[in-house]
């Protein structure tokens, strides 16, 4: 409590320090006199604009943000993110005042989050105590997951020069009042994001067959492994979609989306027939199709949800950056209802197939191939909960965006970062709210425990989606876009590394270990009445034949004392003999 306040006290110290003297954003207008952004709501100082009015230039169309008054206002205002925006009119200066009110949310939000994560950790309920850990633990291999794909695809889109549409083109976008731009991938960009996919997928699947026999390495595989494959193969699809033949109508993008679903099926249908000749355990087996199911329902699901938004924005929209809004919002609306019947659908096809049943002994080749048909189309649900994730989270985008603009007021770039971590800790609020409460009721209700955790893995990716949005958005924002590309992309890249160093192994050595002793226990609990079912007639046997030793012992002495007089009567005869011989 007291490192709370104390937190809280530091922080205000801070901004009111940063705030000091700084608190106004500066743009010229048409005439070239300084003017306010309307967002802030506070007036600038009467001096500050006296000076710069005297040493405005005239206007002129061609823009100089090297001129000597651009160098005065950064000067004076000790800009720290001007860039990463480029355009044809003067931008917009951003004051500390702004960074420090985007740096206090985050720090308020991560101290919050951490005293809430440390009290549920706490908690002497035990299920709630292991769903916080099982929940801690999905979000942890998510986000890693996220992080790792932003380093390869940042790496490896280095040996190509194409015209792919990055986030720095969203984030552009901000500045201006033009129409959003559509999303625009080339041959040696699709190129690039398949060879990752399927190294990947490779890798992944060599890992699994050679760690056969340890469990931890299986596990992680099957989760962290299958995340990771699952995004890269979200992402070569979804930047194939965006080449210019597969984005000139929705209908032929949804024809992609038809084209990944046969892949995927022609793929993953028949590598388990391969890889079970090797791996013969059927636990292991089972683990391993889940894996698959994680990489078709994340492969497929962004194609999908890019198809409806582009059915709904009338031009195919990037999946990453900054997502903008043109639309009156109509599109928005419509997302929403969307991610709404999605998960309804998702209810629905899942109890569907809990319905079918395997074919009785002696079906026909029909019926049997019929249900090794339906057996493969069971992701069905898991890819609808998917894409109702990337729809929640495109639908937050959007909103965010449509909140900030008003008209044509420009949105700061410290604002937008505010944003972002408005919408991270909203998202990770509901969340974990979602997963906990789900995790709990499973044992109220076991015959939904499946679509309960289609429903738990929808709203942790949907978190860990934001949690990443604004991740990836402080990073745009706090590179240098004078440097290089490859220095920019470096830097980038260093501060997702160091995140995934920090993240990785608290999550193997803390978090894992936890959620599987804790799956072993629940296992063993549920597996207690079937092996005590299948020990009952052995206690009952062993009853029935102890009574028949306890007979049996007794009976022993009963033969036996028959016996003791017959042999105590043999002495009778020298008595007798003793007689007839007195007698003689």
């Amino acid at each position: 409590m007291i490192s709370s306040v104390a937190t809280f006290a530091w922080v205000n110290l801070v901004i009111c320090i940063a705030t000091d003297g700084h608190d106004t954003q500066v743009a010229l207008d048409a005439h070239g006199l300084i003017q306010p952004d309307h967002l802030l709501r506070k007036e600038p100082r009467a001096s500050l604009v006296e000076d710069e009015a005297v040493q405005a230039p005239s206007p002129s169309s061609d823009f100089d943000s090297s001129s000597g008054i651009w160098k005065e206002i950064r000067k004076r205002a000790k800009v720290t993110a001007v860039e990463p925006f480029s355009a044809d009119v003067p931008p917009t200066v951003v004051y500390t005042a702004q960074t420090a009110s985007a740096a206090s949310t985050i720090l308020m939000g991560t101290v919050t989050l951490c005293i809430g994560i440390f009290c549920m950790t706490q908690s002497s309920h035990k299920g709630f105590n292991q769903a916080t850990w099982k929940s801690l633990s999905c979000s942890i291999s998510i986000f890693s997951a996220l992080l790792v794909y932003h380093v390869l695809r940042e790496s490896t889109n280095l040996l190509v020069e194409d015209d792919f549409a990055t986030e720095e083109v969203a984030m552009k976008g901000l500045k201006s009042d033009e129409p959003a731009v559509a999303a625009h991938s080339g041959d040696g960009a699709v190129v690039v994001a398949m060879l990752r996919f399927v190294f990947a997928f490779g890798l992944q699947q060599a890992i699994l067959v050679s760690s056969r026999q340890r469990k931890m390495v299986m596990m992680v595989s099957n989760t962290f492994g299958a995340q990771l494959v699952g995004l890269l193969c979200a992402d070569a699809f979804a930047t194939w979609q965006e080449t210019p033949y597969w984005s000139t109508s929705p209908g032929v993008s949804f024809g992609l989306v038809c084209v990944t679903v046969l892949l995927l099926a022609l793929c993953l249908g028949a590598l388990p027939h391969l890889r079970n000749k090797v791996i013969t355990d059927q636990q292991q087996q089972a683990q391993c199709r889940e894996g698959d199911d994680t990489v078709a329902a994340w492969g497929i699901s962004l194609t999908l949800a890019q198809f409806w938004r582009f059915v709904l924005a009338g031009q195919l929209p990037h999946y990453l950056g900054l997502q903008r809004s043109k639309y009156d919002r109509s599109e928005t609306s419509f997302l929403f209802l969307t991610w709404i019947i999605l998960i309804i659908l998702t209810a629905l096809s899942e109890r569907a197939f809990s319905l079918v049943q395997s074919p009785a002994e002696g079906a026909s080749r029909l019926v049997v191939l019929a249900h090794k048909l339906l057996t493969g189309a069971s992701v069905l649900p898991r890819i609808l909960a998917m894409t109702a994730a990337w729809c929640c989270f495109f639908w937050a985008k959007w909103l965010d965006y449509g909140m900030l603009t008003t008209g044509t007021t420009l949105v700061a770039a410290g604002e937008v970062m505010k944003a972002e971590m408005y919408n991270a800790m909203v998202c990770t609020g509901l969340a974990f709210c979602v997963m906990i409460g789900l995790l709990m009721l499973e044992e109220k209700a076991p015959q939904f425990k499946k679509c309960f955790a289609f429903f738990c893995e929808s709203s942790m990716f949907t978190m860990c989606l934001a949690w990443n949005s604004a991740f990836q958005v402080a990073c745009a924002f706090s590179k240098d876009a004078a440097a290089p590309e490859f220095e920019q992309v470096f830097t980038r890249c260093t501060q997702s590394q160091w995140m995934c160093i920090v993240l990785i192994p608290a999550w193997l050595l803390f978090m894992v270990p936890r959620v599987m002793d804790s799956e072993a226990s629940k296992d063993g609990a549920t597996g207690g009445p079937e092996a005590e079912g299948s020990e009952e007639p052995k206690a009952a046997e062993t009853p029935k034949e102890e009574p028949e030793q306890k007979e049996a012992k007794p009976e022993e002495p009963k033969d036996a004392k028959p016996e003791a007089p017959k042999e105590e009567a043999k002495p009778e005869a020298p008595k007798e003999e003793a007689k007839e011989a007195g007698e003689s």
